[in-house]
């Protein structure tokens, strides 16, 4: 698996057209990705951002397992580089993998929205650094 820091726009446009489309704005968007054998398997994306205090999270998987390095990047570029206190991450209700994969990396549940959506309510799950087992060995700033 190789990280892959240098290509926002197609890692951002990558996992915007896994998250229901859109085109990536590189003036207020930010991605990261993995790659193995040299195709894309993971990405996410970072949009929405109050400094000092939280940013959208999107992240697509095409692979079961993107890996730890992955991980570690991705919740190290938002809490040590985009230095904030919550990721927040939406998810439509009825999107069963998209919950199952924000609960697995330590994503609570924080608020729905009802009948935000076609698919329901918007779930919001939040993270905050204290919460993040993939960054517990990094210093904080």
């Amino acid at each position: 698996m190789n990280l892959i820091t240098d290509q926002p726009e197609a890692v951002g446009q990558w996992v915007k057209d896994r998250a229901g489309g859109g085109k990536f704005e590189r003036a207020n968007e930010y991605a990261l990705g993995a790659e193995k054998d040299g195709v894309l398997i993971a990405g996410v994306l970072f949009n929405n951002h109050y400094s000092g205090y939280s940013v959208q999270v999107h992240m697509a998987v095409e692979s079961p397992y993107a890996g730890r390095q992955f991980l570690k990047a991705v919740f190290d570029y938002a809490f040590s580089q985009l230095k904030v206190q919550k990721l927040i991450g939406t998810v439509q209700e009825n999107n069963l993998s998209a919950r199952r994969l924000d609960e697995h990396l330590g994503f609570m549940l924080e608020s729905r929205i009802e009948g935000a959506c076609a698919g329901g309510a918007i779930l919001l799950y939040t993270m905050t650094r204290a919460q993040c087992r993939f960054i517990k060995d990094l210093p904080c700033d």
